[in-house]
């Protein structure tokens, strides 16, 4: 008996540290209307394989952004249209460390921001 429940311990105390959390990568980046075209990337410092990029956009505008993502090499795709109160998730398979934007709005109101959280995992 005390060896299952010392095997069930080990167990547990191996899923707990190979979870899913120990391998998520967080940045977050504050976007300021603008109507320059601004070209940015997240990167994780890791050897690690992504799978997964998550996006998560929450703010307010007052007029249009326009963002788009690509990873390194590819033409900039899955575009999003951000507008008025913001509490947005966009995520995909990514197979890449990096995932670069770039965005612009229609015009630009002071106060306004989004603030773009990127989560890469495995």
């Amino acid at each position: 008996m005390k060896k299952i429940v010392l095997l069930c311990a080990v167990a547990l105390a191996f899923v707990a540290t190979t979870s899913c959390g120990n391998n998520q990568y967080d940045g977050k980046i504050v976007l300021y209307p603008t109507t320059e075209l601004v070209i940015d990337s997240f990167a994780i410092e890791s050897t690690a394989t992504v799978w997964k990029a998550s996006v998560h956009f929450k703010g307010h505008l007052s007029d249009t952004m326009y963002i788009s993502f690509r990873k390194a090499g590819d033409n900039f795709c899955n575009d999003e249209t951000l507008i008025g109160d913001i509490d947005k998730v966009y995520s995909n398979d990514w197979y890449n460390d990096k995932l670069h934007f770039q965005y612009f709005s229609n015009s630009v109101t002071e106060g306004d921001s989004v603030v773009m959280t990127c989560k890469f995992a495995r």
